[in-house]
């Protein structure tokens, strides 16, 4: 996967408003917010999201932008974390920052198939101070690529421990909530498992075969995995080991 890089640059010292902030008196000033695309990498929107660094971990900044667009920041301590494609999660309209927590899941709005979402890993910024912050976007999500023979038709397949939303911190304890998350033959975005992802099947019809196959790996973002799952006897098993892909002389693969 290319990565995106976005770049802000601070024409100044900053401040503002919002958060638990220091009280040293500064002049507000314009930030320009900009972004890098790598070649054959592309991002429809960007969200960064501000949170300040008291116990509460509250967000204090919800902004939509494009690349040139100027913005005032207030003085103090933030942590930043920059989406881009990030509709499928139920993410407020720019300006609202109720009930956006750095602790919590950003959860994937019902019944929404998951976006090639892209995210920062969370950096610690502080204002006046840091002038220049820069934001490499990467996959927040993975890749499974499913085999399915001889299946029943109409079989019923679900990713059982998939998390419920995007972390914004980037980790996924083994306890995160989870949902069920419908699975096809094929090419099926995901989120990252806390813990070995697990296939739950059901065979249509009444008194129909249900079971669970525990692929052994735990999903990572970034990666494309792939198995083969083989129906036998009214039941499926794993026919093949889940590997994670690469390319070449590479050990790892990035999901696109």
């Amino acid at each position: 996967m290319k990565q995106i890089v976005l770049t802000c640059l601070a024409l100044g010292l900053m401040a503002g408003c919002g958060g638990e902030f220091s009280d040293e008196a500064t002049t507000p000033s314009s930030v320009t917010l900009l972004t890098k695309g790598a070649a054959g990498t592309s991002a429809d929107t960007h969200r960064l999201l501000a949170f300040d660094k008291t116990p509460d971990k509250n967000c204090v900044l919800n902004h939509a932008f494009a690349s040139g667009d100027v913005l005032t920041v207030a003085a103090g301590n933030y942590r930043f974390v920059t989406l881009a494609d990030a509709d499928c999660f139920g993410l407020p309209v720019a300006g609202t920052t109720e009930a956006i927590r750095f602790d919590a899941l950003l959860a994937l709005k019902p019944d929404t198939p998951l976006k090639a979402v892209l995210a920062s890993d969370p950096a610690e910024i502080t204002y006046p101070g840091t002038t220049i912050y820069t934001a490499t976007l990467k996959p927040a999500t993975c890749l499974l690529r499913l085999t399915l023979a001889d299946a029943p038709e109409g079989l019923v397949l679900s990713l059982k421990n998939m998390p419920s939303g995007l972390s914004l911190s980037g980790v996924y304890p083994a306890d995160v909530a989870t949902t069920p998350y419908p699975l096809q033959p094929g090419d099926n975005l995901c989120l990252p498992t806390g813990a070995d992802a697990v296939v739950e099947y059901r065979e249509p019809g009444e008194g129909s075969a249900t079971g669970t196959i525990d692929l052994g790996i735990t999903f990572e973002a970034g990666y494309i995995y792939s198995t083969r799952l083989q129906w036998n006897e009214g039941g499926l098993s794993l026919k093949s080991k889940v590997e994670i892909w690469n390319e070449g002389d590479e050990t790892s693969g990035e999901a696109s």
